[in-house]
């Protein structure tokens, strides 16, 4: 109980003392009312709101940068993994480690243009989330998208980036965006250099997809698959590789799978 009144005086007129305690309570705005009445009356009751608005002074979360997850570029598509960055985006370090992924991690969630995003890891200065499928696009010269980055004390001011139907990236070997590619036999073996058979790659950022899929979720493990809607062309060196498949990869939320023959 947070309100409190007492009176001083057996008789009226008299003096009521009114006290608040916000032990306890979260930021937030909370309502509650004293109801005064004296026995022998006609005039009743006398209700009285009380309003009390419960701020912190924890520092308020910045967004600095929201980047693609795999290529590390400004260019961003629904259900593209992002990296954002900045600071104060969460009083601890967190990670999901099941699937569907939670749209809530150590007491930070992220939106995009208001709509919740899947994350998988939080800490005070970066954020790895997948940008929701359903997210809106945005013609060119118009206001993009904003996101917004919410801890348990505050909430980011909006932050605007532009969105498109795709924005391809192949995740590298060393998590920079550049360099060797992620890469596998047609038995999942890693490999670093092109086989003489067909070729795994994974990326992010290759827009919608048939079945529509979930952005928490990753692809379907069985037919019907989450295959792209636009295929995308593949570069092996300079020759064009004939890509068999293009989709969601089965589990791996925002992770896309090519299969590829060079």
């Amino acid at each position: 109980v947070w309100l409190n009144a007492t009176s001083v005086a057996q008789n009226t007129p008299g003096d009521v003392i009114v006290s608040v305690d916000p032990t306890g309570l979260t930021v937030g705005n909370y309502s509650g009312s004293i109801v005064i009445s004296a026995s022998g009356t006609e005039g009743g009751s006398l209700t009285i709101p009380v309003a009390l608005v419960v701020r912190s002074d924890a520092p308020q979360p910045i967004v600095q940068a929201v980047l693609n997850g795999a290529s590390y570029g400004g260019n961003v598509a629904p259900g593209t993994w992002v990296a954002i960055y900045g600071t104060n985006l969460a009083n601890t370090t967190g990670a999901s480690t099941t699937v569907p992924l939670p749209t809530s991690l150590g007491g930070t969630t992220v939106a995009f243009s208001g709509i919740p995003a899947p994350l998988l890891y939080v800490s005070p200065t970066q954020i790895n989330a997948v940008v929701p499928f359903n997210l809106p696009i945005t013609p060119s010269g118009y206001p993009g998208a904003s996101v917004t980055v919410t801890t348990s004390a505050r909430v980011s001011s909006p932050i605007g980036f532009n969105t498109s139907q795709g924005s391809p990236g192949l995740f590298s070997v060393d998590g920079t965006g550049t360099g060797t590619a992620v890469a596998f036999d047609s038995s999942f073996n890693q490999i670093y250099s092109v086989p003489s058979g067909p070729l795994i790659l994974y990326a992010d950022g290759l827009g919608p997809t048939s079945p529509p899929a979930s952005s928490a979720s990753g692809g379907a493990s069985s037919e019907p698959l989450n295959r792209v809607v636009n295929r995308p062309r593949v570069f092996v060196g300079d020759n064009e590789a004939t890509v068999t498949f293009a989709g969601l990869a089965p589990g791996f939320p925002g992770i896309y799978q090519l299969n590829v023959i060079p």
